[in-house]
């Protein structure tokens, strides 16, 4: 079950710093079938996700897909499928459509009226496509012989993980100039980037792990000092938010950081130790 919430204010914008009033939530559903339903993204009334309803054995325990189909007795060794339909829902419309025709899909992101997910080829390549949910149709699809993972997308722009390269590297597509480009290239693993604007963060292994960023306006090339074992890096207008400690997929002892890249200041806004 895919499930939102919409977060409504009671007092205008001017009165809720003083008054802060308590938010009402309000509880959707945005689709709910057999099968599993994962990884969603929304922008505006748009939301994407992975589903597996079409999917045997999808990811859970107890797969749960197609009337019909057996279900592994327990204690029986299930291969896992990741590959599954990339599903869409207009908030304002009343139900959800596929997007690929084929169970061959992943990693779904969306912003404004363009989604993109990873889509395996029938040659095992892992392409990267891009749809617009208003047309109808496909608008660029991105081959390169490489693997493909962890797209970001922010309006035109579309930046992922690129496997072409003995090691990971930051590649970005811009599609009103059509044209692919290198974010960074070089030593160590680069990966999980994240876009807004023209603000481009990611992971990068070298020196103990830290973010790095870049600004696509001036073409300015950082780092986030002081700060390393970090990852999964988010940004939004000037700030980058990553988690730094445990590793890249344990986040044991682990906090969270707001990086403003103005000032190159970082302040520290969680933590799992001691519940904090």
């Amino acid at each position: 079950m895919l499930g939102a919430a919409a977060l409504l204010a009671s007092e205008p914008p001017e009165r809720m710093a003083s008054a802060q009033p308590s938010p009402v939530i309000e509880k959707f559903i945005v689709d709910d079938r057999g099968g599993d339903q994962r990884l969603p993204r929304v922008d505006g009334s748009w939301v994407v996700w992975e589903d597996y309803r079409r999917t045997q054995p999808s990811p859970t325990a107890s797969p749960t897909v197609g009337a019909g189909t057996p279900t592994p007795p327990p204690g029986t060794p299930v291969a896992v499928n990741w590959l599954a339909d990339i599903r869409v829902r207009d908030l304002a419309q009343a139900e959800s459509r596929r997007l690929p025709a084929e169970i061959n899909a992943m990693n779904p992101v969306v912003s404004g009226d363009l989604a993109a997910w990873i889509e395996v080829t029938s040659k095992g390549d892992y392409d990267l496509v891009v749809y617009d949910l208003d047309d109808r149709e496909i608008v660029r699809r991105i081959e390169s012989g490489g693997a493909h993972a962890k797209p970001a997308i922010s309006g035109r722009k579309l930046v992922w993980q690129d496997g072409r390269n003995p090691t990971a590297d930051i590649r970005m597509y811009d599609l009103d100039k059509k044209e692919e480009s290198v974010i960074q290239e070089g030593d160590g693993q680069q990966t999980r980037p994240a876009i807004q604007g023209n603000l481009v963060a990611w992971e990068d292994d070298r020196d103990g792990g830290r973010i790095w960023y870049k600004d696509l306006s001036s073409g300015s090339l950082q780092r986030i000092d002081n700060l390393n074992a970090a990852f999964e890096p988010a940004v939004y207008g000037k700030y980058i938010v990553f988690r730094s400690g445990g590793n890249a997929d344990d986040p044991q002892d682990a906090g969270i950081y707001v990086f403003d890249t103005t000032n190159r200041s970082a302040n520290q806004v969680s933590s799992t130790r001691a519940g904090k």
